[in-house]
């Protein structure tokens, strides 16, 4: 194996403002955009110029197309798929919260539209606009229902949106549910550069800044202080998810692992109201249209 390949990740990492993402949970990043929430099975490490480049660009609100949405029996299908992040990607597989927000309020607010089916099947994706997206979903649920329908994956940041639904359900018995959690990660290179006879020199305002720059000593401080910050917007994920999700407050610790769950354990756990099909969520929804909106 190259042992260059740290180096280079932790490199291309700062300098391209993007983090490398391969397990479960929130990932909390120093830099500029510092929050991802993603499971190990992208398959692989998502990469700084990727990101940056497939994040430009979102597509204005509409639904004439299964990527963008539809309208069946006047209930707005929505997708929220693969990775998900502000802005989104020209690439598929890649949901923008600012897209979503606006699809969700543009539903929400159409005399055309009974209902809103979330359809996620997504592993997570970056918080960078996580929390205001999760709240205009939650502020249209009070008054127009809103139904998060699961196909296969509903993890980390997909469920923190997901579960400000009136209701969620999942497509089948495997389908996985949960990452509720955060975390953050970085190389601390300091060995190997003074192994090759490096010396990194940093010229910073402040002690924190810069702090994991490739080569230098990850402190105790340092890690102290993001392990606060990780603290901070974890309990964020569990406030949302409380507000919204019948969860038994004995069994909070259970789910906030950052583990996802099957649907039948997430059924028992609160985390979903139940396995149906999306034909029957649909149907479901634009029969109980009058009833379903959150109170």
């Amino acid at each position: 194996m190259n042992d260059r390949v740290p180096e280079e990740a932790a490199i291309e990492h700062h300098y391209q403002d993007n983090p490398q993402v391969g397990n479960p949970g929130l990932i909390l990043y120093q830099w500029t955009d510092p929050l991802w929430a993603v499971c190990p099975m992208f398959g692989g490490d998502i990469v700084a110029s990727e990101i940056q480049s497939r994040s430009n660009r979102i597509t204005p609100p509409r639904f004439s197309s299964p990527a963008n949405g539809s309208v069946k029996q006047r209930i707005a299908i929505i997708p929220v798929d693969g990775v998900l992040s502000k802005y989104g990607s020209l690439h598929d597989r890649w949901t923008s919260y600012l897209d979503l927000a606006e699809k969700v309020r543009s539903a929400g607010a159409s005399s055309q539209i009974d209902g809103i089916v979330l359809k996620v099947d997504s592993l997570g994706g970056h918080t960078k606009g996580l929390d205001t997206c999760a709240n205009a979903i939650a502020d249209i649920a009070k008054r127009k229902p809103v139904v998060s329908y699961v196909e296969d994956h509903c993890s980390s940041a997909a469920y923190w949106l997901a579960s400000q639904a009136n209701k969620v359900f999942v497509s089948n018995k495997t389908a996985r549910v949960g990452g509720i959690g955060l975390y953050f990660g970085v190389y601390d290179l300091s060995k190997n550069y003074a192994d090759r006879g490096i010396k990194p020199v940093l010229i910073r305002s402040g002690k924190f800044k810069g702090a994991g720059w490739p080569g230098t000593v990850i402190t105790d401080e340092q890690k102290a202080e993001w392990q606060r910050q990780v603290d901070v917007v974890a309990a964020e994920f569990y406030r949302a998810v409380g507000r919204t999700r019948p969860v038994n407050r004995d069994r909070l610790e259970e789910i906030t692992t950052g583990k996802d769950y099957l649907a039948g354990d997430a059924v028992k756990l609160g985390l979903v109201d139940g396995i149906r099909t999306l034909s029957a969520t649909i149907d479901a929804v634009r029969k109980g249209t009058n009833r379903t909106a959150r109170n």
